[in-house]
């Protein structure tokens, strides 16, 4: 088909974005499918995407725990910030940060986070294998270099949000 070419009001008038469409009555239901801006705009949104984020603590925290003990490591899970408006700013900023991204909440991948830390990496593959078997939906991806020289793994929790934990020595926790 052919193309419309705009008018000059049309391609004169400011693009209405994508991000700032969906009515208040989804983005309460589902708040990781919304844009940032929508969130923003939604007390309900907010809320519900804090009590998923809750939710998801409950489940990961003792997994995360549980293999962190197995291995005497230090390790446990935690939000991005704790209350509504810590975590709803932080979310946010992290959002803006990624300039394009990201483009609904379920994006940001930390809002529940997580990290397992081992006097040295021996146990690293026994590690990992724990977390694959607590978490069956694991994504695994291992960063030896760059600012973040530790294996993260990328969970889909029951709540639907995405839990990252990342998985190194304590030798890379100084270093960060």
């Amino acid at each position: 088909g052919k193309t419309k070419t705009p008018t000059s009001e049309e391609a004169a008038a400011p693009r209405r974005r994508r991000d700032s469409t969906t009515p208040e009555s989804e983005v309460a239901k589902r708040p990781l499918d919304a844009h940032l801006e929508d969130l923003l705009k939604s007390d309900t949104g907010q809320r519900r995407l804090y009590q998923m984020a809750q939710d998801g603590l409950a489940e990961a925290s003792p997994k995360v725990t549980k293999i962190a003990e197995k291995y005497g490591a230090k390790g446990g899970a935690m939000l991005k910030r704790d209350g509504l408006d810590a975590f709803i700013g932080a979310a946010a900023e992290k959002y803006r940060r990624k300039d394009g991204k990201y483009t609904r909440m379920g994006d940001v991948g930390d809002m529940v986070r997580g990290r397992i830390s081992l006097d040295d990496d021996t146990k690293m593959d026994a590690v990992i294998k724990d977390i694959q078997d607590a978490f069956p939906n694991a994504k695994v991806d291992a960063k030896d270099d760059g600012p973040y020289p530790r294996t993260h793994v990328a969970v889909e929790l029951e709540s639907g949000i995405r839990f990252e934990l990342q998985v190194g020595t304590n030798a890379t926790d100084r270093f960060l």
